[in-house]
């Protein structure tokens, strides 16, 4: 290869082959010794070429990782995100169920001890409600303390105990109702009336239940519309709504997307389907109607 050499002494441009470069000769053109040097290749970049490419390589280094990292955070999104809210959601679902089973293991004892389910009220000579269910069992469910704190002799509302009222068991709050706990509000009723394992007054025992156990309901889970857990007061079978989530305080509902849970008279928790069929509803809240329930059709788990 060759290149334009330049004589420094009369600027006479040469092309000179490469084996020349480094060596001393004369000029072609005025006859002077010259040293005969390889021309420097200039940078012909500009600075400011050279920072708009920097700029440019940063602009897409910054995009790359945006893409990247927000490929990343969808796929966490999508997967992760689902998952943890799931986890959360079956250890809620969890809780409620075992408190149910809390309820059902002392309402058992509670038969064992006295041969019959607790009356759902106890009422005064004049006919005056005076204790709930709930109070009944506290020794059971493992409360002796707090029922020794409680005075059988006054009604639930008296001056000595109300002082009780914000001292509800956990057992007796639904997981999903957060603020059950705080505001001393059950998540838990009986179906009582007529038919149902809960008589309007006096108690029944579990012979008495003449539909399988397991297709009979004892306590159902219902959203709390501001009752004290003292007061008592539960679902009435005649008022009861044949629809999950109902509106008037009579029926089987949660704040789970699930739907509510019941405890039957065998001790089973169920899961009501958001969309149990209406008889369904109303058969296993009655003790005598001989309808078998099928729980794939009306329970989730």
């Amino acid at each position: 290869m060759a290149f334009v050499f330049t004589c420094p002494n009369c600027q006479a441009e040469t092309k000179v082959a490469d084996s020349f470069a480094g060596q001393v000769g004369p000029c072609v053109r005025c006859g002077k010794q010259v040293f005969v040097a390889r021309p420097q290749i200039e940078d012909s970049a500009n600075p400011e070429d050279a920072n708009q490419n920097a700029s440019g390589l940063a602009l897409l280094l910054l995009l790359a990782g945006l893409v990247f990292f927000g490929t990343v955070g969808t796929l966490i999104y999508i997967v992760v995100v689902p998952q943890v809210y799931q986890q959360r959601e079956q250890a809620v679902h969890d809780r409620t169920r075992q408190r149910l089973l809390q309820i059902g293991l002392a309402l058992r004892s509670y038969h064992d001890a006295y041969g019959s389910f607790p009356p759902a009220t106890t009422y005064d000579a004049n006919g005056k409600p005076l204790h709930s269910w709930r109070v009944l069992i506290l020794p059971q469910l493992g409360y002796s303390e707090l029922y020794r704190r409680y005075d059988l002799d006054q009604p639930w509302d008296s001056e000595q105990n109300s002082l009780l009222a914000f001292e509800m068991p956990q057992e007796y709050a639904s997981a999903y109702d957060t603020a059950a706990i705080a505001n001393g509000e059950p998540s838990f009723y009986v179906i009582t009336g007529k038919g149902s394992a809960f008589p309007i007054k006096g108690s029944r025992k579990a012979e008495e239940i003449l539909d399988d156990l397991a297709d009979t309901v004892l306590v159902a889970e219902t959203i709390s519309y501001g009752f004290s857990w003292l007061e008592p007061r539960d679902i009435r079978l005649a008022r009861l709504e044949p629809q999950i989530n109902g509106s008037s305080g009579h029926s089987f509902a949660s704040q789970s997307p699930r739907g509510p849970q019941v405890l039957t008279a065998a001790g089973e928790v169920r899961t009501l389907r958001l969309d149990a069929p209406a008889e369904a509803i109303t058969a296993m809240a009655t003790i005598d109607g001989g309808e078998p329930i099928d729980w794939k059709a009306v329970a989730v788990d």
